[in-house]
């Protein structure tokens, strides 16, 4: 009985073990890297409660960065299959964002395959915004400024059938003044619970095993 439980955690452990190490590196990194430099803006897209919420915080220095003009924010909005993610229209004292661009290899295609915009849900904090060829920060954006918003998209998740998005994918938009903005799609929860449930009854496993050994030596 015991081996036939620690045969299962085996294949349990193993089949979870890739994308359990690429998403604890990804999230390092960004640990990382949010220390290492002031110049990005870490978005953090995750599941919740039949919602996606796209969490970002971080500051950019502006320089050399490609203005385009100046627009009206619009609504929330996520495109996936385009590269856009809207958190707009909310905050106070100025409706309007400045728009930059980006060329090349600077900013992703996509980053999912979803490819209907979804627009129901809510944003909060500041006004902010991407695509695959440019980027909108709030009207009169300064350099270093502090950049911090939410918007959470209801009735959607990150199948194919909805956002098309993949756990544990990364995507990073690249500046001219080598700042980046980076979108990590985190990996749901119970990938850890599942795997700290395993950890915790192969130990009591071993316990009893050890306790055991001790015990028939005592009395041999």
């Amino acid at each position: 009985m015991i081996n036939g439980i620690l045969i299962l955690i085996d294949i349990r452990l193993q089949t979870a073990h890739v994308s359990r190490v690429k998403s604890s590196i990804l999230l390092l990194s960004c640990l990382l890297t949010a220390h290492i430099s002031q110049g990005i803006v870490i978005i953090k897209a995750y599941e919740d409660g039949g919602n996606v919420v796209f969490e970002g915080n971080g500051s950019l220095d502006m320089t050399g960065a490609v203005y385009v003009d100046t627009v009206s924010t619009g609504t929330l909005r996520v495109r996936p299959n385009a590269a856009q993610f809207q958190s707009l229209g909310q905050a106070p004292g100025s409706p309007n964002v400045d728009r930059y661009s980006l060329a090349g290899p600077s900013a992703p295609g996509a980053f999912g395959t979803g490819g209907t915009a979804v627009t129901t849900g809510t944003p909060t904090g500041d006004n902010f915004g991407l695509r695959n060829n440019g980027f909108w920060v709030p009207e009169g954006y300064s350099s270093n400024d502090p950049i911090s918003f939410t918007a959470t998209f209801t009735g959607v998740d990150f199948s194919p059938a909805s956002l098309g998005m993949t756990r544990g994918t990364s995507y990073t938009w690249t500046l001219d003044s080598g700042d980046t903005i980076v979108l990590n799609v985190i990996p749901e929860p119970t990938t850890y619970i599942a795997v700290g449930g395993f950890a915790a009854l192969a130990f009591f496993v071993w316990r009893r095993r050890k306790s055991a050994t001790a015990t028939k030596s005592a009395t041999a």
